[in-house]
């Protein structure tokens, strides 16, 4: 009786535990590992989704390698992002002799738009930048032809000749408006035939400062 009993006791501590030991990986049939399940053989059942201790990595078949989707390059690794492949800077635009050129004319005949009415406004600024207007456009030029679309927008038959010719056209307009309604040095008078017609203001009334 007592061997009996003995002999259940060893069986009973065997079976405890081996039940504390959780069974081997198998990730077929237990990819997320196992719990504790005392109604299971074995005291442990396969987890239906992750928990805690994270997910056990399946085994990979070694049939399988190489076989990826196409993603990767072949050594598990993703390609690098389409931003890291490209290179950070850029080469500058190597603008021909003639586009400089043209780039630089068009940048005198833009600033000759403004030049008589600035030199007007302000006779000693704008005269120390109209004596130096042609080493501002050649530093210019270099700055506008390191981008192939600015040199192209400024070339192009339809970019800033069309802006330029605008201004050109405008030109006599806006002068007229400074003179009559800024510095007021032009007045519209109406004659007894009901003409209009333009004459100088009249500053005599007015005490020299």
């Amino acid at each position: 009786m007592a061997e009996g009993v003995k002999d259940a006791g060893s069986e009973g501590i065997v079976g405890a535990a081996a039940a504390d030991v959780e069974p081997e990986p198998d990730p077929v049939n237990a990819p997320y590992g196992y719990t504790r399940d005392k109604h299971a053989p074995g005291g442990w059942r396969p987890k239906k989704r992750p928990g805690r201790g994270g997910r056990l990595k399946p085994v990979p078949d070694p049939g399988e390698e190489g076989q990826g989707d196409g993603v990767g390059d072949g050594d598990g690794q993703d390609p690098p992002p389409g931003w890291r492949s490209r290179s950070a800077k850029s080469d500058p635009y190597q603008a021909s002799a003639a586009e400089q050129n043209e780039v630089a004319a068009l940048l005198a005949l833009l600033y000759s738009v403004p030049a008589d009415f600035l030199l007007s406004l302000d006779p000693y600024c704008f005269g120390e930048l109209n004596a130096s207007l042609g080493e501002v456009v050649d530093a210019t030029v270099p700055i506008i032809c390191r981008s192939e679309k600015v040199v192209k927008y400024v070339t192009g038959s339809s970019g800033l000749i069309l802006w330029i010719k605008l201004a050109a056209a405008l030109r006599p307009f806006g002068v007229a408006v400074w003179r009559h309604h800024v510095l007021h040095s032009v007045v519209v008078h109406r004659g007894e035939d009901g003409e209009s017609f333009v004459a100088p203001a009249d500053f005599s009334a007015y005490p020299a400062a």
